[in-house]
């Protein structure tokens, strides 16, 4: 997964409304309101393992980042209100990213790119590594200039 508009891109009933910036795209779920003020929080909660992506404009609160997608395990997508579960902001709903867990097998993956208009480098990588037939360990890296 690249980008927000891929990952939820089979999901019923959501809308990403894609302004080309990240800072200004949004989510609805269920034709729930979206919020246009420049720090107006949306109606769709956002979650990266359960905690609250905050803010709004610049700050995030209405889409995910790059970071937030680095080694996903899976996405939950909650629609109606969900504020008994995840509190503020899930009025609309909640996406929850929940990272990928440690396993009991060799698995890892290696991702590079470089923009030739922009000369920007960004470099990921993941590798999982069983110790012992309970004990797995699962480190990552993210780089980028």
């Amino acid at each position: 997964v690249t980008d927000v508009q891929t990952l939820l891109s089979t999901v019923p009933g959501l809308r990403y409304f894609n302004t080309t910036s990240a800072a200004n795209s949004e989510i609805s779920l269920r034709a729930s309101g979206t919020s246009r003020g420049n720090n107006a929080e949306a109606a769709v909660g956002l979650y990266r393992n359960g905690a609250y992506i905050g803010g709004g404009g610049n700050l995030g609160g209405r889409n995910f980042a790059v970071m937030d997608l680095f080694d996903i395990g899976r996405t939950e997508v909650l629609r109606g209100t969900q504020g008994a579960l995840y509190g503020r902001n899930a009025v609309g709903g909640a996406i929850n990213i929940i990272s990928a867990v440690p396993v009991q097998r060799y698995t890892g993956f290696v991702d590079a790119k470089y923009a030739f208009e922009t000369e920007k480098t960004q470099l990921q990588g993941v590798v999982n590594v069983p110790l012992s037939d309970s004990v797995a360990v699962r480190l990552g890296g993210y780089y980028t200039d």
